[in-house]
């Protein structure tokens, strides 16, 4: 039975999106047969002095919870220091052979930040281990795009040379995004590369009935355009606020549901003749598959600068709901690739509102298309997205990995 750890910050049962990806990943691995450790910290991602307990079996999969200090991961110090406090034990327990037995591959994610660096001491004192790397979002690139660094200045320099190493000692480097991609090539190491996207914590079986679609795109009704989750530092709501003004003589509808205190930042920025702007409450996870069908069309945006970084989760579970995409970013990230690869939506530049306005106008005088075009977003997803599809493609790398012509990788920088 092949042996697999996973070292991520959060897990079952926090609920949030990144803790649910990796302990659904998890829970498949081992029904797949694999012995499956997980080491995240003893917090909740929401609630830092809660404390979970320090050993839990849950579907198979031995959770072993590190303790950290009860720091938020809201405040800058809090998560340098939650990064530190878990890298270091991490470290350490490649030491403890005691009382972790050998494993046949390491999972590092990308919480807490610079996790890649527990990749090191795991090449040093396990080298028959093979480590990967899923990278969900990108330091110390996310932290320039977010302004806390100077881009390219001595701070983010130093990072980048510190990681250098991590990366090349890494047999797998999983990214989210082709646009990640072309950030961590910059990194010039040796490692495998494989793009691996989240799935839709929606997730619907692939052989079950496509999404049911609640009525909202009948002409009668207008379309119903819908945001929903987080609106933070990557995120831009005021592009999106002027092309809903811009269509305020048609029955077109711009739906918020956020999550956090954006919330109230975007309630603010309201004007009195915004008829066609509405907030709703967030729902409860139990109810968000039929939330997510409640638009007709789901908008996305990212920050030009993050490109590359991050990629939105909210991408996947439109397609899952069978939603197409209205992107604001730049044409150069995955989720811009994507839509116009299969063909999910519309991508349209904050300067330039004029061609989604035409897109909208034109859906909302042909409603069959729409229809079409959301069946469309659902296979799409399926074929490509799904976690069932996800998790194939997982458990093939990790084959790959762990077998017996397979070799451990050296720390010799690649050539560029």
């Amino acid at each position: 039975m092949p042996r697999i750890l996973i070292l991520y910050h959060y897990f079952h049962p926090d609920p949030v999106v990144s803790a649910a990806l990796y302990a659904d990943l998890a829970a498949d691995l081992s029904r797949r047969g694999w012995h499956v450790t997980a080491m995240p910290s003893n917090r909740l991602y929401a609630d830092p002095h809660a404390s979970l307990p320090a050993r839990e079996a849950w579907q198979g999969v031995d959770i072993r919870r590190v303790w950290r200090p009860p720091l938020s991961q809201q405040a800058a110090l809090g998560r340098i220091l939650n990064a530190l406090w878990l890298i270091a034990a991490w470290s350490l327990a490649a030491l403890r052979r005691w009382s972790l037995p050998d494993v046949d591959v390491v999972l590092i994610g990308t919480d807490p930040i610079f996790s890649v660096l527990a990749a090191l001491p795991w090449k040093w004192f396990r080298p028959r281990t093979r480590r990967v790397h899923w990278c969900f979002d990108l330091y110390p690139e996310a932290a320039e795009a977010d302004g806390l660094l100077r881009r390219d200045g001595l701070l983010a320099r130093i990072l980048r040379r510190l990681l250098r190493p991590a990366y090349r000692a890494c047999d797998l480097v999983a990214d989210i995004g082709p646009c990640m991609r072309s950030r961590l090539e910059k990194y010039a190491f040796s490692a495998d590369k494989v793009t691996l996207t989240p799935w839709a914590l929606t997730d619907v079986e692939p052989d079950g009935p496509e999404p049911e679609d609640p009525g909202s795109s009948d002409a009668g009704n207008g379309l119903q355009l819908l945001y929903s989750g987080s609106l933070g530092r990557a995120h831009d709501a005021t592009p999106l606020l002027a092309l809903a003004r811009r269509l305020r003589d048609v029955p077109i509808r711009f739906v918020f549901c956020i999550v956090g205190p954006a919330d109230r930042r975007l309630a603010q920025s309201l004007r009195e003749d915004d008829r066609n702007i509405q907030l709703w409450e967030p729902v409860h996870p139990e109810q968000l598959a039929d939330h997510l069908r409640q638009g007709d069309i789901h908008v996305v945006s990212l920050r030009p600068e993050w490109t590359g970084t991050v990629v939105p989760s909210k991408f996947f579970a439109s397609l899952a709901a069978g939603r197409p995409v209205l992107f604001c970013g730049n044409r150069q990230s995955a989720p811009a690739q994507w839509i116009h690869r299969y063909q999910v939506g519309h991508v349209f530049d904050p300067n330039a509102p004029e061609s989604a306005e035409h897109w909208l106008r034109g859906l909302l005088a042909q409603p069959n298309q729409l229809r079409s075009l959301q069946q469309r977003c659902f296979r799409v997803y399926q074929k490509h997205f799904s976690r069932r599809i996800v998790e194939d493609r997982w458990e093939q790398h990790l084959q790959k990995l762990t077998s017996p012509a397979a070799k451990p990788r050296s720390l010799k920088p690649s050539a560029r």
